[in-house]
């Protein structure tokens, strides 16, 4: 296998998604906290769902080296998505959810390609 040049297009990509993921998994840290404390006072199977896929992110970051860039990519996109959805689900249009699937879509385009932003 060729290693990638320090310009090409691949790589640019791979710090791309090793940034997002970097920011995410430092707030999806206190996302959790305020989660736990939030299930105390009622109980949402959704919430479990949400720690689950924070959990998932914090992980794909700490082993982000070992990862291939698509599965980073797919880890990142999926759960934002999923994310979104659950949070409209319980909250409705009020919550943040809409703003979640619309970053779902503009890192789905800039991370793999406009054809696929489309299709989410």
């Amino acid at each position: 296998m060729k290693l990638l040049e320090p310009t090409s297009v691949a790589n640019v990509r791979t710090e791309i998604v090793d940034t997002i993921l970097a920011v995410v998994a430092l707030f999806s840290v206190f996302q959790i906290a305020a989660l736990m404390w939030r299930a105390t006072e009622f109980y949402d199977p959704v919430h479990f769902i949400r720690i689950a896929l924070l959990v998932l992110l914090i992980a794909t970051y700490l082993f982000r080296n070992r990862i291939p860039h698509i599965i980073k990519s797919a880890v990142l996109i999926f759960s934002t998505l999923i994310i979104g959805i659950s949070s409209l689900f319980v909250f409705g249009l009020t919550a943040a959810g809409t703003l979640l699937l619309l970053s779902g879509v503009l890192t789905t385009g800039l991370i793999l390609s406009h054809a696929m932003a489309l299709v989410f």
